[in-house]
C-alpha cells in the first residue's frame, strides 16, 4: 500500500521567490509589465499597481469575488466594444494587489505575506476596502456565486 505525501503549509506556499514579469508592447502606452500569474489573453480588465505592474483579470471572476467591482460592473459603461479590455489604477503595491486575487482566485498565497502584521495588514485593508474574502476566511470563490 502507497503511503500517501501530505504536504506541510510550508510546502504549500512555497511561492516565496517575487513573480517573473512579462512585458507586452500597447501602441497605446508604450510597454507595459504584467505580472506572470495574471496575464490571460482572455481577460478583460487590467488592474494597475502603483508600481505600474499589470493584472490582467478576467471581469467575472472580480464581480464574484468583490463587492467593489460587482457594483462597479453594474454602472453604466462607455460605447466601447465587449473585447475592449478596462484598466483601472490602484493605490496599492503589487504584492498587495497578487495576494488579495491569489485569494479570489483561490490560488496560495505567499507565506511571506503572512508572517507579521506589517504584512498582512495591507492586504486586510485592499480586503475591506474592494469588499473581498480575507485571507482568514474559509469561503471559496465558488462558494459565492
Amino acid at each position: 500500500m502507497a503511503s500517501k505525501h501530505v504536504q506541510s503549509p510550508v510546502q504549500i506556499f512555497h511561492l516565496c521567490q517575487p513573480p517573473r514579469m512579462e512585458s507586452e508592447t500597447n501602441s497605446a502606452s508604450g510597454t507595459r509589465t504584467f505580472n506572470e500569474h495574471f496575464n490571460g489573453p482572455q481577460n478583460d480588465v487590467v488592474l494597475r499597481s502603483k508600481e505600474n505592474i499589470h493584472f490582467r483579470v478576467h471581469s467575472i471572476v472580480l464581480r464574484n469575488t468583490s463587492s467593489f467591482f460587482q457594483t462597479m460592473f453594474t454602472l453604466p459603461q462607455s460605447s466601447s466594444s465587449s473585447t475592449e479590455e478596462h484598466s483601472l489604477h490602484l493605490d496599492e503595491e503589487a504584492w498587495v494587489i497578487e495576494a488579495a486575487l491569489r485569494i479570489c482566485c483561490g490560488m496560495p498565497i505567499q507565506i511571506i505575506h503572512l508572517r507579521s502584521f506589517d504584512t498582512i495588514e495591507p492586504l486586510l485593508h485592499f480586503c475591506d476596502k474592494y469588499g473581498t474574502s480575507h485571507p482568514s476566511t474559509n469561503r471559496s470563490p465558488a462558494s459565492r456565486l
